[in-house]
């Protein structure tokens, strides 16, 4: 991979470079259920600590402590995905030293759902899940693990990406550094200008319909498409495909009008400049070369207001970069893992 700059629009963006970071081992593609099954599930079993935060509104968790370690990562899943999703990621970064937190986002997984039909996802207002994430940590990772305040991360992809950069927005003194990875601050209508698509949400849940999922989005098939999917690694995407056909759970697929215009609402809040001037926290938003679900042109709307933080472009990656093939995915690693280490400065 080359290393070299983008400059779009007074905008930098420096594409990803091969890492000079100690990356741990990676799962042979070639041999993932095995790798999965046989190493990573029961390593992480070995640290694991699960339960729920809240009564009638549990929020499912899990925490992996280790001592010494070189700081804490709160991971923020996608849209639609859940804790379980970012196993292999976690593994990772307990493998190069780092201890870990996780929730369900309420509406995914285990989490409690606001809604009747488990494959829909509902949401009153977006910061809801920013705020889950704060009284999680609290209430649950801080006195469960010795997290040190100057080493306490967070890591969030696509929806899980809004809601860290409003996280950072609204507890500005919390985090020190975090990974925006294809973050969700901007969502790629296609040839639907945005302003028409929050119109339509509004209209639908003016008209009774709010509960209601967004016209063309498809209930969960057992039939796996990796050619559809966002993944670029066709193991990984395998082995969560089945995860999801074993657990009902996980076969959250949609959301409705008012998850759809509380969606954009977040994006605008991001992006506004005087939310941006809110944050303390070091940046890394981490751009996929191969996007189709996020907007590009907000992602660098965002980085362009930062004082301080940084844009990297992944070009051979959809949109779960992540979920990359082992080639990238070990360079990803690299740059987001090097971002939290301190002792690699």
């Amino acid at each position: 991979m080359i290393d070299h700059r983008i400059n779009r629009k007074n905008v930098e963006i420096e594409l990803l470079k091969e890492t000079s970071y100690p990356v741990p081992w990676l799962i042979d593609e070639n041999d993932y259920l095995n790798g999965m099954t046989r190493i990573v599930e029961p390593t992480l079993d070995k640290y694991r600590k699960t339960g729920y935060m809240g009564e009638e509104r549990r929020i499912y968790y899990e925490l992996y402590p280790q001592l010494p370690n070189k700081g804490t990562v709160l991971f923020c899943h996608g849209f639609t995905e859940t804790s379980e999703k970012l196993h292999e990621l976690i593994f990772y970064f307990i493998e190069a030293g780092f201890q870990a937190a996780v929730i369900d986002a309420r509406g995914h997984g285990k989490s409690f759902r606001e809604g009747k039909d488990p494959s829909i996802i509902h949401i009153d207002h977006f910061d809801d899940y920013a705020k889950d994430l704060h009284k999680f940590l609290v209430r649950v990772a801080s006195k469960e693990m010795k997290i040190k305040k100057d080493r306490l991360y967070l890591f969030g992809h696509s929806m899980g990406g809004c809601i860290a950069a409003r996280f950072c927005q609204l507890y500005p003194d919390l985090i020190s550094r975090a990974v925006l990875s294809s973050p969700m601050i901007g969502i790629n209508f296609g040839s639907i200008p945005e302003p028409a698509a929050k119109a339509l949400c509004t209209a639908a849940i003016a008209a009774g319909r709010g509960r209601h999922p967004v016209t063309g989005q498809q209930p969960f098939s057992p039939m796996p498409d990796f050619s559809a999917s966002a993944c670029s690694s066709e193991a990984r995407f395998l082995y969560y495909h089945d995860i999801r056909v074993h657990n009902p759970l996980y076969q959250t697929t949609r959301s409705d009008y008012f998850w759809g215009r509380e969606a954009i609402r977040a994006g605008h809040a991001v992006r506004r400049k005087s939310e941006i001037e809110k944050i303390k926290a070091d940046i890394l938003l981490v751009i996929a070369g191969r996007e189709t679900l996020v907007s590009r042109k907000a992602q660098e709307e965002f980085i362009k207001g930062l004082k301080k933080g940084k844009a990297v472009l992944v070009p051979d990656s959809r949109h779960e970069i992540y979920s990359a093939a082992n080639p990238v995915l070990k360079h990803y690693l690299g740059l987001i893992m090097s971002w939290f280490d301190r002792e690699f400065d």
